[in-house]
C-alpha cells in the first residue's frame, strides 16, 4: 500500500518515505479519535510534526517563508526563518476561522483575505485527512497512488498564505491595542523635553506644559481604564490635581504654621511620587514595547503602577484640588500633633494606634471647627452637609463653646481625657455635647470620615509617603 502511494516519478519507494508516512498515520488516527481537549494541542503538534516529516522525506520544497522576516520580534522568536514550523495554535485560529477577537474591551474584525486564507487551509486539510483515512487498504490506495506529494505540497502552501496573513493581522491588532500606551509615552517625552527647559516652579504656568499634562492624563486614564484589573479603573484623570501640587511646592499656602505646612507638602509629594513613578514605566518601557502583552491587563509592571497612581491621585481629589479642604486637613493634623506634645498619653495612644485615638480624632477636628467654623465649613460638609445646611443645632453648639471662655489648649487636654474628665458644671455639659456630635461625625457619612481618619493617623505616623521601589516589570 505505502509503496503505491508514495511511489514518485521513478517508481522507486524508500524505507525513509516509509516510515515518515507510517508515523503519519499513526499520529493522525491518535489526533481525529482524541475526544479530550486537555490533550488536543499535545497531539496536534504530534500530528503536524508528522507532517513536516512526511513531506521533508518527500523531498517536497517548503512553500516560501521570506515573509517571516517581516514579523515583528516576538513573532520571529516563535517562527524559524527557513522551514515549515507548523504550530498547533495557529492550526487552531484556522478552525475557528477567526471572525473576531476582544483585547483591551475592543472588538476587532478580521479582514475578508485572511478568513478565505482559513477556509483554503481547511479545504487542504480535509483533502489530507481523505488521503490518510482511505489509505489504509490496499484497494482504497491505488485510487489514490501519487497523490500524496501533490497533497502535502497544497497543505503546505495553503498553510503558508493562511499564517502569513494571519500573523500580520495579529501584529496590526496588537499595534492598536498599545496605541494608547505609545501616545502616552509620546506625550511624556514631549513633557521632559518642555521640562528640560524650564525651570520647574514655572511650569504650572505655561500653556504648553498644561495642554501636554493634560493630553497625557487623558491617555493615562484611557489605560487605566482598560488595564488596571487592581483598582477601580476610572478614566476620568485630569491635570488639575497635577498642577494644583506643583503650585503649592511653588508657593505654600501656610506661611506660619510649619507642622500644617509639612502636611500640605506630603500630600502634594505623595501625588507627584506616584504620578513620576508612572511616568518613569513609560519611559522604560518605551525601550521594550515589544514586551507589552497587548492585553494590557496582563502586564504586571503597568498594572501595579497605575493602581497606585489611581490611590494617590484620588488622595489628590479629595484633599489637593480644593483649597479650602486641605487647609482644613493640614490645620487638624497640626492640631493632632500639638495635642501630643500637650499630652504623653495621647501621644502614646497615636504611637500604638490603640482604639482610643478614633474616639478623640473627631472630638479635636470639632474644637478646630468650633474656633474657626469659617475655615473648616467647606470641609466638615463632606461629613455632615445636611447639620452645616441648616446651621440651626450647629450655632447652638459654638454658642456653648464660646461661652465656656476655657482656653485651647484646656479644651485639648480635655478632649483627650473625654467626656468623664470634667466635673460637672458648664464644661461637663459641653464635653457631653460635643461627645454626642463626635459620634455624629463618624456616623453621618462613614465611608468619606474613615477615608479622612486614615490620611490624618498616615500624617501623624509620617507614613503618608509611600516607598517605591524602582525594580522595572513589563
Amino acid at each position: 500500500m505505502f509503496q503505491q502511494l508514495l511511489c514518485r516519478n521513478t517508481g522507486v519507494c524508500r524505507s525513509e518515505e516509509m516510515g515518515a508516512f507510517q508515523q503519519l498515520l499513526d499520529a493522525h488516527k491518535k489526533f481525529a479519535m482524541n475526544d479530550e481537549a486537555a490533550d488536543w494541542h499535545l497531539l496536534c503538534g504530534e500530528f503536524l510534526s508528522a507532517v513536516a516529516m512526511a513531506a521533508q522525506a518527500c523531498r517536497l520544497m517548503p512553500a516560501c517563508r521570506a515573509y517571516r522576516k517581516t514579523f515583528c520580534i516576538n513573532y520571529q522568536a516563535l517562527f524559524s526563518s527557513k522551514g515549515r514550523h507548523y504550530r498547533p495554535d495557529v492550526f487552531k485560529a484556522s478552525f475557528d476561522e477567526c471572525p473576531t477577537m476582544y483585547v483591551n474591551g475592543e472588538k476587532y474584525e478580521f479582514d475578508a483575505k485572511v478568513r478565505q486564507a482559513s477556509e483554503q487551509l481547511q479545504r487542504a486539510y480535509q483533502q489530507l485527512e481523505f488521503m490518510l483515512v482511505h489509505s489504509h487498504g490496499d484497494a482504497a490506495s491505488k485510487q489514490i497512488r501519487g497523490r500524496s506529494s501533490s497533497v502535502l505540497t497544497d497543505f503546505d502552501a495553503a498553510w503558508a498564505n493562511f499564517e502569513r496573513r494571519y500573523i500580520h493581522e495579529l501584529m496590526a491588532v496588537e499595534e492598536k491595542a498599545r496605541s494608547m500606551l505609545v501616545q502616552a509615552i509620546d506625550c511624556d517625552k514631549k513633557l521632559r523635553l518642555l521640562e528640560e527647559k524650564h525651570q520647574a516652579g514655572a511650569l504650572h504656568s505655561n500653556k504648553q506644559y498644561q495642554d501636554l499634562l493634560e493630553a497625557l492624563m487623558r491617555w493615562l486614564g484611557s489605560l487605566n481604564a482598560v488595564a488596571n484589573s487592581d483598582g477601580k479603573g476610572r478614566d476620568d484623570f485630569s491635570a488639575d490635581i497635577i498642577l494644583r501640587c506643583l503650585i503649592e511646592q511653588a508657593s505654600p499656602i501656610f506661611q506660619s504654621d510649619a507642622l500644617a505646612q509639612e502636611t500640605a507638602q506630603h500630600l502634594c509629594a505623595e501625588v507627584l511620587d506616584s504620578f513620576a513613578n508612572l511616568r518613569e514605566y513609560l519611559q522604560e518601557v518605551s525601550q521594550c514595547l515589544e514586551c507589552v502583552d497587548p492585553h494590557l491587563c496582563k502586564n504586571d509592571g503597568l498594572v501595579s503602577r497605575l493602581a497606585d497612581f489611581e490611590q494617590s491621585y484620588e488622595l489628590g481629589m479629595l484633599y489637593v484640588k480644593d483649597a479650602d479642604t486641605m487647609r482644613s486637613l493640614c490645620l487638624w493634623v497640626s492640631q493632632l500633633q500639638h495635642a501630643q506634645s500637650l499630652s504623653s498619653d495621647f501621644a502614646a495612644i497615636c504611637e500604638s494606634f490603640d482604639a482610643e485615638l478614633f474616639l478623640v480624632l473627631p472630638r479635636i477636628i470639632w474644637l478646630s471647627f468650633l474656633a474657626e467654623p469659617s475655615v473648616h465649613t467647606a470641609a466638615m460638609r463632606a461629613f455632615l452637609p445636611e447639620k452645616l445646611a441648616t446651621g440651626v443645632e450647629l450655632t447652638a453648639f459654638r454658642s456653648s463653646y464660646l461661652a465656656l471662655g476655657s482656653t485651647r489648649d484646656d479644651l485639648l487636654r480635655l478632649a483627650v481625657r473625654g467626656p468623664c474628665s470634667a466635673d460637672g458644671g458648664a464644661c461637663g455639659a459641653f464635653l457631653l455635647q460635643l461627645e454626642r456630635w463626635s459620634i455624629e461625625l463618624q456616623r453621618g457619612h462613614p465611608r468619606e470620615w474613615n477615608q479622612c481618619s486614615e490620611v490624618m493617623v498616615r500624617c501623624l505616623a509620617g507614613s503618608l509617603r509611600k516607598h517605591r521601589g524602582h525594580e522595572f516589570v513589563v
